[in-house]
């Protein structure tokens, strides 16, 4: 049997009370989404560059270098890759623990759901009675889940502070 798509969506002319407030809640989730995706990148640079001394104290120059190098290339390759394919190389972070990767999947997935899904699966209408208490629903979940976001950014940026301090202390290889 064909389906076809039967469901349109309307975009409201009127304003509805309340959207303002969910329109800056998820320019909060997608800003912190984007920092996150940029302070995981630089954790995973870093791992790679001192992932040579795993199991050596002393590593030859030019494989310093070599590894170096890879690790910039991939630091590249990361701005163009989806937060999914981000993740995957987290995963394999050893920098990073289960909580912190669990986390950022929850974060990754919420992103989605809101860059991708939340304003095809709601229609706010202008009069309908459940519409106040949807938007306060959804509010309440953003606004946990930015908190979330913000305690895994910092968890991050504490991260990057002592991958960089052991950077400095074998940069002079």
């Amino acid at each position: 049997m064909i389906r076809y798509p039967t469901e349109t969506i309307k975009i409201p002319d009127e304003h509805i009370p309340g959207m303002d407030e969910l329109y800056r809640l998820v320019g909060i989730v997608m800003r912190n989404a984007q920092a996150i995706e940029r302070n995981l990148s630089i954790v995973i640079y870093y791992d790679r560059i001192l992932s040579v001394f795993d199991e050596n104290d002393e590593v030859p120059k030019e494989e310093f270098n070599e590894n170096h190098e890879s690790a910039d290339k991939l630091y590249d390759d990361m701005s163009w890759m989806t937060m999914g394919d981000i993740l995957k190389l987290a995963k394999e972070t050893p920098s990073l623990d289960q909580g912190i990767v669990d986390r950022l999947s929850r974060v990754m997935k919420h992103r989605n759901y809101v860059a991708h899904r939340m304003f095809k699966d709601r229609m706010f209408e202008v009069g309908r009675s459940e519409t106040q208490r949807q938007l306060s629903s959804i509010k309440r979940r953003m606004s946990e889940e930015i908190n979330i976001s913000l305690d895994l950014n910092n968890d991050l940026l504490t991260i990057i502070g002592k991958l960089r301090e052991e950077y400095r202390k074998i940069g002079q290889v």
